[in-house]
This record gives C-alpha cells, sequence and structure tokens, in this order.
C-alpha cells in the first residue's frame, strides 16, 4: 500500500504513524521529514497535505493523529525533533496551524475535550519528560503546564485524555494519575498501566496498556477504579475498538481481536512479515493497515501494508 511514495527522500525512521481517515476509506500518513500525505484507498496515490497557502510545515517525527469525531475534516497532529509540537486543520489537511508556539515543540499525544462542542480544552503530554503535561482552555491559544503538580512518583507524563473539562487522566508509563479540577492537583489511581495511548471506547470504558507482557488496565467509571483485565502475552502499540464493539491491537505474531473487555485474544490475520510501529483500520475498506519505520533515506517498497478482513463476516 505505499504506492507513490516508494523512493521519497525522508528523514529517519520514514514512515511512523498511518491513520485511517473517518468516513472516506483514505489513509494518512505521517513521513518524517515531509509531512503528512493522503492515500486513496487503493494505497497507489499519495498526495502530500499542508500544501494551502500559509500553511505552517510538517517535518517531525508524527506521533499522533486525533480526529474530531463530528467532523473528521478537523483534526490535530503531534510530533518530537525536527520542530515538533502540536499542528491542527480545519479543511482536511490543507492547511495546518502551530499551536503554543515557542513552548510546545516536543509532544507525544494530544487530548481534546469533545464533550464541549467548542473543543476548547486540550492537553498535551511530553516526549519522555516527567511533569511535563500542558493544558488550554482556549481552543490553543493559551497554555499552561499542569503536570507541575503530578506526583512525583509519576513517570514520563506523555499519555493525557481528557473526560471533560475538569476530569482528566495521564499515562505515566507505570502509572495512571487522575484530576477532577483541570489538574490542579492529581490522585494516582492505578499502579500499573499507562503506557501509550489509551483507548476510550464508545461506551466510555477506558483501556490502557500496562507493558508489552501484562496485558491491559480497566476502568468502567471514568478513571475511578482500574482492573487488569489480561495477562495476555504481547500487546504492542496501539489499541483500536471495532465498529461491533471488540478491539483489535498487535499482537506478537498477527492483529489479534478480544469480544471480552480484553481478556482474551485470538489471531485474525497471517503471521505479520514485520513487527509493525502500529495498526489502523478501515471501516470503509474493510481492512487493517500496519506500518513499519526505516532505516536510510528513501521510503521502502513495503512499508505499509494491508490485510483484507470484515469485521461483519470474520
Amino acid at each position: 500500500m505505499t504506492g507513490d511514495l516508494v523512493g521519497k527522500t525522508v528523514t529517519e525512521p520514514g514512515i511512523t504513524y498511518v491513520v485511517a481517515q473517518p468516513d472516506n476509506g483514505t489513509l494518512i500518513a505521517g513521513v518524517t521529514g515531509v509531512g503528512l500525505f493522503r492515500g486513496d484507498a487503493n494505497g497507489e496515490t499519495w498526495e502530500a497535505l499542508g500544501q494551502g497557502k500559509g500553511s505552517d510545515e510538517i517535518a517531525h517525527i508524527v506521533t499522533s493523529i486525533v480526529f474530531d469525531p463530528e467532523n473528521p475534516e478537523r483534526f490535530w497532529e503531534t510530533g518530537i525533533y525536527g520542530g515538533g509540537g502540536l499542528l491542527a486543520t480545519n479543511d482536511g489537511g490543507d492547511t495546518f496551524a502551530r499551536l503554543g508556539l515557542g513552548l510546545l515543540n516536543h509532544n507525544d499525544l494530544v487530548s481534546v475535550d469533545f464533550t464541549d462542542s467548542d473543543r476548547n480544552t486540550l492537553l498535551v503530554g511530553w516526549h519522555e519528560l516527567r511533569q511535563r503535561l500542558y493544558r488550554s482552555q482556549d481552543g490553543g491559544e493559551s497554555w499552561v503546564n499542569v503536570g507541575e503538580n503530578l506526583p512525583s512518583s509519576c513517570g514520563f507524563s506523555s499519555a493525557p485524555l481528557v473526560l471533560d473539562a475538569n476530569t482528566f487522566l495521564v499515562g505515566c508509563g507505570m502509572q495512571i494519575a487522575r484530576s477532577v479540577d483541570a489538574g490542579e492537583t492529581w490522585e494516582v489511581v492505578a499502579d500499573a498501566g499507562g503506557l501509550g495511548a489509551p483507548l476510550r471506547t464508545t461506551n466510555g470504558s477506558i483501556y490502557w496498556r500496562v507493558d508489552s507482557n501484562f496485558g491491559l488496565m480497566f476502568s468502567e467509571n471514568d478513571g475511578v477504579d482500574w482492573t487488569r483485565t489480561t495477562e495476555y502475552g504481547v500487546l504492542y502499540g496501539n489499541l483500536l475498538e471495532l465498529p461491533d464493539g471488540r478491539l483489535a491491537a498487535v499482537g506478537n505474531r498477527a492483529i489479534v481481536i478480544s469480544d471480552d473487555d480484553g481478556r482474551n485474544w485470538s489471531d485474525v490475520t497471517t503471521n505479520m512479515p514485520f513487527a509493525p510501529g502500529g495498526v489502523t483500520y478501515s471501516v470503509e475498506n474493510r481492512a487493517f493497515y500496519i506500518w513499519t519505520a526505516s532505516p536510510g533515506t528513501k521510503v521502502p517498497e513495503e512499508s505499509i501494508l494491508r490485510y483484507a478482513w470484515d469485521y461483519e463476516q470474520d
């Protein structure tokens, strides 16, 4: 599915992030040094985003893309190194605006308050730094570091989750902390979990990886209480919710799914040819996609792969 991205001159590590854009069957890929690209459903043709007049440049390692659930043309993007930070688009990626200029420049993940129609509250986690968690309450115009108030026991404050304008969670690698006053004070609510980006499902449940050997932490009450759902051997990268409510993730050999809140997992694809950077699923294309970063300055052919899988039949 790498199409005409093959051979493109890039900065290491090349392709670091791929996501299926909601509602239209296209893909968006983050390509280090040269920006974001949108690929067609067949993965043959990729067009550069951010080419509109006045758009800010994306040249960093892309670490996350978060779509507005009510408007897929609006999304936020984070990155590290190479002028990383936080950017936003309201026109499907034609133009991007950098938020927190001069302040946000090395960020792993952004979370947005989608309970607020104005999207005023944003929380941004920092890459491999403790007590660095920036909050905006005006849509990204101004920012304050609420990570200074995190308990000293917390690790890197990289992975935030905004539940509403006052209720925040942050994954600290080996702990999960919670705030009910917009980050002014924090309480550690789990002494495991908080690794990587969390998944909040359509029914409000929250899942967070513990580490690559000890499965998931699970909460049904907005992160107040947590239980470990599985001791499944290996779960890598990000977690997905499929349209029927099942969970999907990268296993140690194949893409795996669970229909019991992450307690048990089963392979649903053949063995993967490489350990991918993550997985995404396109409802429109009925397919999983995996990707891999690569050494060197040229994009290899098999950087993005597709596996046909219909969630309604399999």
